[in-house]
């Protein structure tokens, strides 16, 4: 807090040179800072924009309309959590416990086909 000061006219000079050169570098910096989060946004902004043609993949069930499953399968074949083949297989599965066809499953129906220790 001030216990160096330059003592010379010369001193002064040179320390206001480097002090305004100083403001302008952090001010350039922050800029810099700045643009490069501006840019990784709208790169991500970008990425995240979704073709009618990507629409209707995630649209399994051709509604129109993405419901919470749809957007889940899709969010878990993304992040690569899941494999499409993976899903094909739930479904082969669902569709041999669902013995009515309705698309629906009873305790009786699942508990043919799922052990307790499956759940944990």
């Amino acid at each position: 807090f001030g216990d160096y000061t330059p003592d010379t006219k010369a001193g002064r000079l040179f320390a206001c040179v480097v002090m305004v050169v100083g403001v302008a570098a952090f001010f350039n910096m922050v800029s810099a800072v700045a643009e490069s989060i501006g840019d990784s946004q709208r790169y991500y902004a970008g990425q995240l924009r979704l073709s009618r043609a990507g629409f209707m993949r995630i649209d399994r069930d051709g509604s129109g309309f993405i419901n919470r499953t749809e957007f889940q399968v899709y969010m878990l074949l993304r992040q690569g959590r899941v494999t499409m083949p993976q899903l094909n297989h739930l479904d082969r599965l669902f569709e041999c416990m669902d013995r009515d066809q309705t698309g629906r499953l009873s305790y009786e129906e699942i508990s043919a086909g799922l052990l307790d220790s499956d759940l944990k």
